[in-house]
């Protein structure tokens, strides 16, 4: 990769510089999330970057690589560093102020189009990012009413349901009802950056459940392209036997959902909370879930891989799902499916890569 970093206003689209002198600059791609991208501008630059008035992009040879919004300027001794977020980081803080609207059955990703053409519609608020047309079987929204009923083990619970509500007093952060709806549906999505004739554009891609692909032929081994040897461990915080899973409801008429197994350690149980969960089968399963998250055999949070035959970073990308293998010097073995949540590469030296992941399901 031979890069070259734009500078663009905002919200005008102008280019003011093809070849933008940035330095110790990293790039990074997020599932679910928006990108970013940080570097250091020499003193003196002199074109003017400014916080929400500017963004930097990343591009080689016509394809985009990371960048983002300015939401940073530090002057910083004899040079300038700059933060940036990715297009999706515009909703961030951001209030619905168009009228209210109260949906009833509606599919989460069309609310989350809604938002993105509320939030453009507005004067000096066109990022220029479409959203894909991706519908789900998911619907969200009732008419108002009072729920109750009682649970197979005889309690009775009672819990008031309605629409989905957009309006300035309780949709506040719209960038957060995004990931609220991403959590619950579920769906990821990943932003793109391309060139439209001369103009820079931005798409969101929508993936229901998920995104991402098993990389069954892909090798990432401590003997082979990983450059450093990854921490394999669980903090305190993570381990756990058991599972308890609070849902709707308020003390002892809540839903709740509780998954024990037998500990090869001492018994820990977690406890979680989710009022979005209206069944027991339901918080069954999320417990469930939960508790195959947090393994008793160690997880893997960051790796840094290099470039390889056997592994290519240019085809890495967040939501890909890995397995990591090989020797540690503890006398440990990785032996690890694990998702990627994010990539960083150096601007400077793209031949290697650093991964935050996750446990795969």
């Amino acid at each position: 990769m031979s890069a070259r970093v734009l500078l663009q206003e905002l919200p005008s689209g102008r280019i003011l510089d093809w070849a933008v002198p940035l330095t110790g600059a990293d790039a990074a791609d997020v599932l679910s999330g928006p990108r970013g991208l940080e570097g250091s501008l020499p003193e003196g630059y002199p074109h003017p970057v400014l916080e929400w008035g500017s963004a930097l992009w990343v591009e080689d040879s016509g394809t985009f690589h990371g960048g983002g919004i300015v939401t940073t300027v530090e002057h910083q001794d004899r040079s300038i560093r700059v933060g940036c977020v990715g297009v999706t980081g515009y909703a961030a803080s951001m209030p619905w102020l168009a009228p209210r609207e109260d949906l009833i059955d509606v599919d989460p990703l069309d609310i989350v189009r809604k938002i993105w053409d509320h939030l453009q519609s507005e004067t000096g608020g066109n990022v220029h990012l479409t959203v894909d047309p991706l519908t789900t079987p998911v619907r969200v929204g009732e008419e108002e009413r009072e729920v109750e009923f009682s649970t197979g083990a005889g309690d009775d619970v009672s819990f008031e349901t309605g629409p989905f509500r957009l309006n300035a007093v309780d949709t506040q952060d719209l960038a957060k009802t995004i990931d609220d709806l991403a959590a619950s549906t579920p769906f990821d999505y990943v932003e793109h950056t391309y060139w439209d004739g001369e103009n820079i554009r931005h798409r969101l891609e929508l993936g229901h459940p998920s995104l991402g692909v098993r990389r069954t032929q892909m090798q990432f081994d401590t003997r082979v392209n990983l450059s450093v040897l990854p921490t394999l461990g669980l903090d305190e915080d993570t381990y756990a036997s058991e599972v308890l899973l609070i849902g709707a409801g308020e003390g002892r008429d809540a839903i709740t959902g509780h998954v024990p197994a037998t500990p090869a350690r001492l018994r820990r149980v977690a406890v979680l909370a989710d009022k979005s969960i209206r069944s027991r089968s339901a918080a069954a399963r999320v417990a469930r879930e939960e508790l195959a998250r947090r393994t008793t055999h160690g997880t893997v949070s960051d790796l840094v891989v290099v470039d390889s035959p056997t592994a290519r970073i240019d085809e890495l990308g967040p939501g890909d799902t890995i397995h990591i293998t090989g020797p540690l010097l503890t006398g440990a073995v990785l032996d690890h499916w694990v998702r990627v949540t994010e990539v960083t590469r150096s601007i400077d030296d793209p031949s290697t890569a650093a991964l935050a992941v996750i446990p795969a399901d």
